[in-house]
């Protein structure tokens, strides 16, 4: 779900202030019927059967024609309770992550039935984006051909890609934004901040962010794109705030959303892929294999709290992925992980950590790190330096992601290794952290 991939023919400003205008009648977007028709994207089936057990409203949702995937859209979601203002919010991002082809691959190549999308990628190894939401992160793209697996329908099918949005968006952690949503009745410009989210990057813009933005109450989100708060409001607003005054005389708004309790994660379940069925999301339960990286580490023992540690980089790494790397905020990804709380070094610059502690038996430049501990680096072209989470094996946790060693010194981004240090040796306590916290406060950065 990276703003990574933008589709240069459809640009939002160009299509909105032409194509749509304000039509009070259903709008029909070019897309070629032939293609769809043979590559098993179907109408909305309203007897789908879903993964978690979230109590929804159940409205009707009557056939359309398999090209007007647009509206598809928006009756599966005012199907699902929520308003037409709220579901031509998510329209309005979808239509800039997409523009509504369950084929897409970030680039503009079209995937078939039988595309493999765990395999398409760029030179450097990283993800290309696929399908409505343009899912990047490997894992979330595996999930969603377990999903297909499971219902037995193409990777390409539109109404299976909607249920595993619907799945995603009703885990827990997104209980504010659906919320939020929720009680939207007639701004579609807001909801569309609000199920894109407040990132970091926005956040960063401080007091120039754009006021409708603010005043939206965004914060977690769906999306969380690289866009800044000013292109949320007027690309992805700005065709919400279409779809919305095109279809207020033909979709009418549901009856609401039932917002699912929070118990500490346990009362919602999402799709595990390795148990091939449904499961307690909650970190506890993660029990990948982290695998075997490049790099020239050696490991040596284990951290007090390794355990812990290890379920909270994990759980990261499924809950954000690469949504957070290279913004900045490696200090605080690192203690907010390994403590499981809201807290952050004490210290301006990640190298500072290195540097007042490489002399007093706590610092250690030797490149036999235990699992669990942090490795520090430096950078000729900043001054914070960088930190990251030593998972084993030479994997770490690069600003909530998993990566091999290598990526940092070798793979583009030039780092200087200083060392590592054992969080214990500072006074650290690991505790394992739910879902709910890392979804809610991880990409919170207010230090």
């Amino acid at each position: 779900m990276s703003r990574i991939f933008r589709m240069k023919q459809l640009v939002i400003s160009v299509l909105i202030s032409s194509a749509l205008a304000l039509s009070n009648s259903a709008v029909t977007l070019a897309f070629d019927q032939q293609f769809y028709s043979s590559n098993d994207i179907y109408y909305y089936d309203p007897d789908a059967a879903y993964c978690d057990n979230v109590t929804e409203s159940t409205t009707a949702t009557p056939s359309v024609p398999v090209s007007d995937n647009l509206e598809t859209l928006l009756r599966y979601f005012t199907g699902k309770g929520f308003s037409l203002a709220a579901a031509a919010g998510i329209a309005g991002n979808i239509m800039q992550e997409s523009g509504f082809n369950p084929a897409i691959i970030q680039g503009g190549a079209n995937a078939t039935a039988s595309t493999n999308i765990m395999t398409l990628k760029f030179s450097n190894g990283e993800h290309r984006g696929f399908g409505l939401a343009q899912w990047t992160d490997a894992g979330r793209k595996q999930n969603l051909v377990n999903f297909a697996k499971k219902q037995g329908k193409s990777i390409i099918n539109l109404n299976m890609q909607l249920d595993f949005m619907w799945q995603e968006m009703s885990a827990s952690g997104y209980s504010y934004m659906i919320t939020r949503l929720n009680t939207n009745t007639n701004d579609p410009v807001a909801a569309a901040a609000v199920f894109h989210g407040l990132t970091p990057n926005i956040e960063a813009e401080g007091s120039a962010i754009n006021p409708r933005f603010a005043a939206s109450g965004a914060k977690l989100g769906y999306e969380r794109s690289g866009d800044s708060s000013n292109e949320v409001i007027q690309n992805r607003g700005g065709a919400s705030a279409s779809f919305y005054a095109s279809y207020q005389d033909t979709i009418t708004d549901g009856t609401g959303v039932t917002i699912a309790t929070d118990t500490g994660d346990t009362s919602i379940e999402a799709y595990n892929p390795s148990l091939g069925s449904c499961d307690s999301g909650q970190s506890t339960n993660d029990t990948r294999s982290i695998g075997v990286g490049e790099g020239n580490f050696t490991d040596n023992g284990e951290v007090a709290g390794w355990a812990t540690v290890r379920k909270n980089s994990l759980a990261v790494d499924r809950i954000f992925g690469s949504a957070l790397e290279g913004d900045g905020w490696c200090a605080s990804i690192v203690s907010r992980t390994w403590r499981g709380q809201d807290i952050g070094y004490g210290v301006n610059y990640a190298r500072t950590l290195w540097y007042v502690n490489q002399d007093n038996g706590i610092g250690h430049a030797d490149r036999s790190p235990k699992k669990g501990a942090i490795l520090i680096y430096d950078s000729n072209n900043q001054p914070a330096g960088h930190v990251v989470i030593y998972l084993g094996d030479n994997k770490v946790l690069n600003d909530g992601k998993v990566r091999d060693a290598s990526y940092l010194e070798e793979g583009g981004w030039g780092l200087l290794y200083l060392g590592w240090i054992d969080p214990n040796d500072l006074g650290w306590t690991t505790k394992e952290a739910t879902d709910t916290y890392i979804r809610t406060v991880m990409g919170r950065f207010d230090e």
